[in-house]
């Protein structure tokens, strides 16, 4: 039997969109509501540029974007 290891920049990619998808979920349907605004704070410094960025760089996906459609929905 052969064992196939990924290479790392899909390991990492698989990472980022298990944050981002975390992430999404605490803001938008969260256990308590400290989490959902630690989650919203974690999409607004990312669209602003922090080091959250980091995260959608490696998923490729616009911070911005995804932040726009988490206050829509939240409507916060």
């Amino acid at each position: 039997m052969e064992i196939t290891i990924p290479d790392s920049d899909f390991v990492y990619r698989r990472l980022a969109f298990a944050v981002l998808v975390r992430a999404a979920l605490d803001a938008l349907k969260p256990f308590n509501s400290a989490l959902q605004r630690d989650a919203q704070e974690f999409f607004r410094r990312a669209a602003e540029g922090g080091p959250e960025r980091a995260w959608f760089a490696i998923a490729g996906i616009q911070p911005q974007k995804l932040y726009a459609e988490i206050r829509r929905r939240c409507e916060c």
